[in-house]
């Protein structure tokens, strides 16, 4: 079967089905992913049981997210934030700012919630993950889930590569996102037995003028925050 399963029911008469579901690339760019909702219609031990299939397309947003000089700080949400993300997401957006500026992209801590239930390897069920620069291939600033959100990330150029991946029994809220032309200040998030450094605007060299910077420092749950 092919094309848009929308509304398309079945009887199956044997007792037992299996459904497999392939997908390839469109060549349009635009980034999206797809999934099947399954749902139990009516169910007879004699006479088997009716399925129906609903083919559902999560979209992504548009995968080239462009900042000017002068915009406002602008809002990214994982799917449908923030209800449950959809199952089976593969998502990726590219920010691009004018030449010679960098992108402060800040993750609300607050609401920051991926499952990740994985014994062999952290965050390899959903996350979100940020690299500095244009491509998957760009150097990695971390991959993050659970409840353990990254700090405001500044990229040294005038790109950052956003790929947010959840599993097939996706049961996160996700989360939520501002970014915008770097200046100064953020949020940022110390690490259970870690610690992380804040610094003036380009530390080591002289701070701007007129410059106004507000952090918000979060420890985990039930630690306090030291400043040395």
């Amino acid at each position: 079967m092919c094309g848009s399963l929308a509304g398309w029911n079945k009887t199956f008469s044997n007792g037992r089905v299996f459904v497999t579901f392939t997908t390839d690339s469109t060549g349009t760019g635009k980034v999206f992913t797809t999934s099947l909702l399954v749902k139990l219609l009516h169910v007879n031990f004699v006479q088997g049981f009716v399925l129906q299939l609903t083919e559902q397309l999560h979209d992504c947003s548009s995968d080239r997210l462009v900042l000017n000089e002068g915009d406002p700080p602008k809002i990214l949400t994982s799917p449908e934030f923030p209800k449950m993300s959809p199952n089976s997401l593969d998502c990726v957006w590219m920010i691009s700012a004018p030449g010679g500026h960098r992108i402060k992209f800040t993750v609300d801590p607050t609401t920051f919630d991926l499952q990740d239930s994985s014994l062999r390897e952290l965050c390899a069920d959903d996350y979100l993950e940020i690299r500095d620069g244009p491509s998957k291939l760009s150097p990695l600033f971390g991959r993050y889930c659970r409840s353990e959100p990254p700090s405001t990330i500044y990229s040294t150029g005038s790109y950052l590569h956003i790929r947010y991946q959840t599993d097939s029994f996706a049961q996160s809220s996700g989360w939520n996102a501002t970014y915008e032309i770097a200046s100064c200040g953020g949020s940022i998030v110390i690490p259970v037995n870690g610690s992380s450094v804040l610094r003036s605007p380009h530390y080591p060299e002289p701070y701007p003028s007129q410059a106004e910077c507000d952090w918000t420092v979060m420890a985990p749950r039930g630690h306090y925050v030291n400043a040395t």
